[in-house]
């Protein structure tokens, strides 16, 4: 939801709703594979950094990225 929200993909329309979810999920899911970040932790640092890094112009999937190199090289970590 948040997510959604920080990247301008949130939709009235229910199809374009649903069609964004699957995007972020995916997304999210595939930096969360890729790296040592895990899925959850990526959500919660998107509500830290999303809107910030959308307003910068960078994408959901260039961010999800960023942030699971930061943790493969222990920079990123979130509180417990």
């Amino acid at each position: 939801h948040q997510t959604l929200e920080s990247f301008g993909m949130r939709s009235n329309n229910t199809a374009t709703m649903t069609r964004n979810t699957k995007t972020a999920v995916n997304e999210l899911a595939y930096a969360a594979d890729a790296t040592s970040a895990d899925f959850q932790s990526l959500g919660v640092g998107m509500s830290y950094v999303g809107s910030t890094a959308h307003q910068a112009g960078f994408s959901l999937a260039e961010t999800s990225a960023a942030m699971g190199v930061l943790s493969n090289n222990g920079l990123w970590k979130l509180a417990a």
